[in-house]
């Protein structure tokens, strides 16, 4: 996997992509049903109003993607989405490597990254869902990646769904959705988690720490030398 191909999917496209192109099987989708006794009886094929709306939300969300409408693509990610951008843009404005260097190699690159696009009085003015719109009004969320995607088999679980997705060269990954204030919404925290854990076995398997791994990838995205002072306390 290369840098340029991780750093094309920043934000919410760059987990997917981990997901699906790195060869791994995608971890369990937390949160959502998986195979134990409870869960089989619990869940099961998604009714036809709810494969519907399940289908809708993503094709409106890569819509939103498109045509790079930040709002409505905020509508259509899950609560703890927007919530875990929130804490990313807090870190980005005020954290310092003590803070920054206890969350994920994802989180580290993301937050390295995002300070670089953006001013410091930018960052301290945001919360979850303006760092999210800014993400995807500025073109760093890169739509490419999902777009070849194609849902399959749905499945319900009270008000979970994992959709089954494969993209066009036959690889697979299931994705996660809830329903939040009657209306499905996709749920990247999974996504994340997954992307994290094989981003982190690329830095084992090449014998290099996890922040030379960011400090690598962000200085092939930038075009700049990134090092452990883009995680000072600004």
């Amino acid at each position: 996997m290369s840098a340029r191909s991780i750093l094309a999917t920043l934000f919410a496209t760059l987990p997917l992509f981990a997901a699906v192109s790195c060869g791994s099987e995608p971890a369990p989708v937390q949160g959502a049903p998986q195979s134990t006794p409870e869960s089989q009886a619990v869940a099961s094929a998604a009714a036809p109003e709810d494969d519907a709306a399940v289908r809708e939300s993503f094709d409106r969300y890569l819509t939103t993607l498109r045509d790079t409408d930040g709002e409505a693509a905020a509508r259509l990610v899950t609560s703890t989405t927007i919530r875990h951008y929130g804490e990313l843009a807090t870190l980005a404005a005020t954290g310092g490597p003590g803070e920054i260097g206890r969350r994920s190699l994802i989180d580290r690159l993301n937050i390295a990254l995002v300070r670089h696009h953006l001013a410091t009085e930018q960052l301290e003015a945001m919360d979850g869902p303006a760092l999210f719109v800014v993400a995807v009004e500025r073109g760093l969320i890169d739509k490419a990646q999902v777009e070849t995607l194609t849902l399959g088999e749905i499945t319900v679980s009270g008000d979970r769904a994992v959709a089954a997705a494969e993209d066009e060269g036959g690889k697979g990954t299931a994705l996660s959705f809830a329903r939040e204030r009657g209306t499905w919404r996709l749920d990247l925290m999974p996504l994340i988690e997954t992307s994290d854990r094989i981003m982190t076995e690329l830095a084992a398997r090449h014998g290099v720490s996890e922040d030379e791994l960011v400090f690598r990838l962000a200085s092939t995205a930038t075009g700049t030398t990134v090092d452990e002072s883009v995680f000072a306390k600004p």
